[in-house]
């Protein structure tokens, strides 16, 4: 999802993903270490660098963290810049 598709879906009321979208982020993310590179469009972001676990996905399909710094900011796949740190 673009953002400007996520952000046109936000201002109809309807910012949900179908259900194999959020299935597809859940298998990709959840429980796994992600560093952040880039939040580019929110007025408080994280600092890049910063590492995370993913701790779920809502049915937007915003990433929910639980980030280093001890911030819970959720991530947007297609908006925000992040990478799956390989252990």
């Amino acid at each position: 999802m673009t953002l400007s598709s996520w952000l046109t879906a936000i201002s109809d009321g309807g910012a949900c993903m179908d259900k194999r979208q959020v299935e597809y982020l859940k298998e990709r993310y959840v429980g796994k270490t992600i560093c952040l590179i880039l939040m580019p469009y929110d007025p408080w972001p994280i600092e890049p660098g910063t590492l995370g676990t993913c701790t779920g996905v809502d049915d937007a399909g915003q990433l929910l963290m639980r980030w280093e710094n001890g911030r819970g900011l959720s991530l947007i796949p297609g908006a925000d810049i992040f990478k799956i740190v390989e252990e």
